[in-house]
C-alpha cells in the first residue's frame, strides 16, 4: 500500500514512508490515579522507556514527578500522581505500552 504524500501543486513526493509518522514529541502533564507514594515511586521505578528527569525538549523521553516540584512554603502542593511528560523522538507506541506496563503497580 503506498502512503505516499503528495504535493498537490507538482505532484512530487513529500514522504514515502508511513514509518515518519510514527513519533511523537511533545510536553504533557497528567495525573495518574494512586493511593500511595509508594506505589506511584514504583510505577516511576518500573517506567523503562521514560526516564526520570528533569529537562525539556530531549530527544528522550522524561518523566518528572510532581512531587519534586513541592515545597513545604508554597501554599500550592502538586496532587500525588502528578508528573510532567516530556516525549523525545521516540515511537509513540512504546511508550505507551511502557505506560500501560507500569501502570500495574498503581
Amino acid at each position: 500500500m503506498d502512503y505516499s504524500i503528495k504535493n498537490a501543486n507538482t505532484n512530487t513526493q513529500i514522504y514515502s514512508d508511513v514509518a515518519e509518522f510514527n513519533y511523537c514529541v511533545g510536553l504533557l502533564s497528567v495525573e495518574f490515579k494512586t493511593d500511595s507514594d509508594k506505589k506511584f515511586e514504583n510505577f516511576c521505578n518500573k517506567l523503562e522507556n521514560f526516564k526520570l528527569g528533569v529537562s525539556y525538549g530531549s530527544t528522550e523521553a522524561l518523566l518528572v514527578p510532581g512531587l519534586v516540584f513541592n515545597r513545604a512554603h508554597h501554599d500550592f502542593q502538586y496532587p500525588l500522581g502528578f508528573a510532567r511528560l516530556s516525549l523525545g523522538h521516540c515511537k509513540a507506541v512504546d511508550l505507551i505500552e511502557d505506560l500501560k506496563k507500569a501502570s500495574t503497580e498503581l
